[in-house]
């Protein structure tokens, strides 16, 4: 109904405007008679909608249904996808950075193939106009894309506290600089803790979070080994 006011608002404008110049003088019957025959057109079209409608509409019931049922099946299917997102290898904590983000690689490709399969069942069910059919799928493959983007965030921030971690075994006992450790450490503590709650349950979350958390805890001892009031006999 938009459409049509749309069109019919446009061919008026249109005429209006052709009019407006013939009357300034302007060479315009030709250009007026085609709008007129747009417009003999268009309440032709109009006309036909009704008997259209009336002949389609069987056909229209019939392929609702079939486009219901494979939207219901399709659902199912992607809220199975959904579960076993949750078990692919980037969550597991056996496994290296360059692993885990060539297992990203291969999630993303799957949610980009996924993504374009839900757009064009979401044009169908619009068609059919059911688009709230789509709101499952819609809001799993959404919940998939976020995951995925936290835990690729996560294993940054992981790889970024491995690769203190090391640093810092090499750092000489003579050139420790005590409050910068501490102070890049509880830096590592704090950008795991500011990870998305949604990936807090995996085990490599966990075990990062156990890593930067005990390499926090031996500062202390560090810092006390390293002192320069320590002795030879200290270590004996």
């Amino acid at each position: 109904e938009n459409k049509k006011k749309s069109v019919e608002l446009s061919n008026d404008t249109s005429r209006a405007s052709l009019l407006y110049f013939k009357s300034r003088g302007g060479s315009m019957d030709k250009m007026i008679e085609q709008v007129n025959n747009v417009m003999s057109l268009w309440v032709d079209v109009n006309r036909q909608i009704p008997l259209t409608n009336n002949a389609i509409m069987p056909l229209t019931k019939v392929w609702s249904g079939i486009i219901q049922e494979q939207i219901e099946s399709y659902n199912k299917d992607i809220l199975q996808k959904q579960k076993d997102f949750k078990t692919r290898s980037f969550w597991d904590d056996q496994i290296t950075f360059q692993e885990a983000l060539n297992h990203i690689n291969d999630a993303e490709k799957f949610l980009s193939n996924e993504i374009n399969v839900l757009n064009n069942k979401t044009q169908v069910c619009q068609i059919f106009d059911f688009p709230q059919l789509m709101k499952l799928s819609n809001d799993a493959i959404n919940d998939m894309k976020n995951n995925l983007n936290d835990i690729k965030s996560f294993w940054n921030i992981y790889n970024n506290l491995q690769t203190f971690i090391n640093q810092s075994k090499k750092i000489k006992w003579n050139e420790i600089n005590s409050d910068m450790l501490d102070e890049e450490a509880k830096n590592q503590v704090k950008n795991l803790k500011n990870c998305n709650k949604n990936i807090k349950w995996c085990k490599a979350y966990k075990l990062a979070d156990k890593i930067s958390k005990d390499f926090l805890n031996t500062i202390p001892l560090i810092l006390l080994l390293s002192s320069k009031a320590m002795r030879e006999r200290h270590w004996n």
